[in-house]
């Protein structure tokens, strides 16, 4: 991403694909899983299949409420600034997350890991270095506590110091 120009380019363009994937999900989503086949096989398949478009869809909401979000950021004025600490975003991850309002070191306190961390890798405790968001429970934009700082009960606990 070169410009903000270019990336607002990327994200509508995103924007239209997702619109296009939901309408197609609902479409398919739409056949009557419990419509006579021939088989009760046939009908186990189709209703499984359907909770399968069904996931589909609510993940392409999510994305689309996350690109939708990132067009937002652009048109009030913040650019590739990270919407917590207010640091330029490294191009590499706009690139990769074109979606992205956040910088790594701010996506990975907000959520507890990397997004682009092997699944396998220990997660880095957050630093208290600089005015960001990685010392604070709660994201200053969102206003929600992050899920890493919820216990098992999903009731608030303190961050560990």
């Amino acid at each position: 991403m070169k410009s903000i120009t270019a990336r607002r380019s990327a994200l509508k363009k995103r924007r239209k694909e997702v619109h296009d994937q939901l309408r197609r999900l609902r479409v398919e989503r739409t056949r009557d899983p419990d419509s006579p086949g021939p088989e009760s096989v046939d009908r186990a398949f189709e209703a499984s299949t359907h909770a399968v478009l069904e996931r589909l869809e609510n993940s392409a909401l999510a994305e689309l409420g996350r690109i939708e979000h990132a067009i937002s950021h652009i048109e009030r004025g913040r650019g590739n600034s990270c919407e917590c600490c207010r640091k330029t975003i490294d191009q590499k991850r706009l690139q990769a997350v074109v979606h992205a309002t956040q910088c790594r070191a701010c996506a990975r306190a907000f959520r507890g890991v990397l997004d682009t961390q092997p699944l396998d890798a220990a997660p880095m405790p957050p630093t208290r270095d600089g005015l960001d968001c990685r010392h604070s429970p709660v994201h200053p934009i969102l206003s929600v506590v992050p899920p890493a700082t919820r216990d098992h009960a999903g009731v608030d606990a303190p961050l560990p110091l």
